[in-house]
This record gives structure tokens, sequence and C-alpha cells, in this order.
């Protein structure tokens, strides 16, 4: 499956994308292929008699596009939160400035 569609559920999938029907795998491949999909498809489902294939469509596409944005805004927001300075580090460089200055002066 392609990373760009892992965050949609299947059934958004399902739903949404381009499908192509065959008796195997292989078959509903050529089937898609003929009919001009392009690419890789992002997912497949087979059952007892039939491989059904799900290639993107620009809705899905899209869907994909907004997930991915949101994502990213969520690791920028969890970066800015963790680079932040607390308490804790000020405290922390004030030790070590005053660890610095009492072993330059030992010295």
């Amino acid at each position: 499956m392609n990373p760009l569609y892992r965050g949609i559920p299947h059934k958004t999938i399902e739903q949404k994308a381009i499908r192509f029907v065959g008796n195997t795998y292989r078959e509903a491949l050529q089937t898609a292929k003929r009919k001009g999909a392009k690419g890789d498809p992002i997912l497949s489902i087979s059952k007892s008699s039939m491989t059904v294939i799900y290639y993107p469509s620009a809705e899905l596409y899209q869907i994909a596009l907004d997930l991915q944005a949101k994502k990213q805004a969520e690791q920028a927001a969890i970066k800015a939160e963790q680079e932040r300075p607390t308490v804790l580090s000020y405290v922390r460089n004030l030790m070590a400035e005053k660890i610095k200055t009492q072993s330059y002066f030992a010295n």
C-alpha cells in the first residue's frame, strides 16, 4: 500500500476509490492496466472467487493530502512544544553555568 494512503480507513477507500474486479489478482491487475489505470493499487481484497483491486481517485488523493497536512501540523506543534524552554531546562542551564564558573575559578 502506498504510504500516502495509510491513514485512510479501508471503508473510505472502498467507497471512494476506483475498483477493478477479476477472478485472480493478476487478472484484476491486467483489467486495470487495460482500462488505463496508472501507478500501483492502494488496496487489494481477495474473496473466495474474486479479487478486487482499488486505485486512488482524485477525491481520495485529496483526502490523503489533507490527512498528511494535518499530521505534519500536529508534528510541528509537538516539536514546538518540546523545544519551548521550561522551568526545568532554565534551572538546568543555570546550574551548568554555575558549575562552569566554579571549575574555571578552581583552576
